[in-house]
């Protein structure tokens, strides 16, 4: 008696099997990596790797910059350049504005 979700190996590489008990899987786990990499006792690197090769793997999201992004970036960066010139943050953001104008006069993140 075979098990609904046994999966019959006759006649079929270990490629093929891999591949239908990685799909498997995957749809008894709706694509839930955690549970995936349990149920088939397989690194995180191993699964990512097989479900990119079998098209299951999610689609890259294009990175969009935010200004707010921008902002936390440049405010983390100067003050980390401010300590190490031993400058006052004010010299520096006039001494940018004078280099490279990326923000109006005065103005601070």
């Amino acid at each position: 008696m075979l098990r609904r979700d046994w999966l019959p190996a006759v006649g079929r590489t270990l490629a093929q099997i891999e591949s239908d008990a990685i799909r498997s899987s995957y749809e008894r786990q709706r694509g839930k990596r955690p549970r995936m990499m349990a149920e088939l006792q397989i690194s995180a690197a191993s699964l990512s790797r097989k479900l990119k090769r079998l098209g299951l793997a999610p689609k890259a999201k294009p990175h969009t910059i935010r200004e707010a992004d921008l902002r936390r970036a440049f405010t983390k960066h100067r003050k980390a350049i401010c300590r190490e010139l031993r400058v006052m943050d004010s010299t520096f953001v006039r001494w940018l504005n004078a280099q490279t104008p990326l923000a109006p006069e005065g103005e601070t993140p």
